[in-house]
């Protein structure tokens, strides 16, 4: 197989998140590029001298609605869910959120594994 091949097959990650506090396990999936794109549309915006500023409001919400899934394979929030999001307890949200943070590649390994 070719590099084009390859690479136009690669399957995303998904993985299992069982979460203590709910006693039940979640599904989340790694962001393909659009979700990426999205997500980082999301944190970023210019302020009002023109430059571009990270927009950090949300941020663990905003991760959760890019890569949780529901029972049928599909993403379970959308952008118009992170108020509700962001009623859930912290617990849950900090889990999610690593979890989502280290399956997309936003940050190392080892640093959500440290925490």
């Amino acid at each position: 197989m070719n590099i084009r091949e390859t690479l136009l097959t690669a399957k995303l990650k998904t993985e299992t998140v069982n979460i203590k506090q709910l006693q039940q396990a979640v599904t989340i999936r790694e962001m393909d590029a659009k979700a990426f794109d999205q997500y980082e549309g999301m944190m970023f915006e210019t302020d009002e001298a023109g430059e571009v500023v990270i927009n950090s409001d949300n941020m663990k919400a905003k991760l959760i609605v890019s890569c949780v899934l529901d029972d049928d394979g599909e993403l379970a929030f959308t952008p118009d869910d992170i108020d509700q999001i962001n009623k859930m307890p912290g617990s849950i949200v900090k889990e999610l959120a690593e979890a989502c943070a280290k399956i997309s590649g936003i940050v190392p390994t080892d640093d959500v594994e440290k925490n």
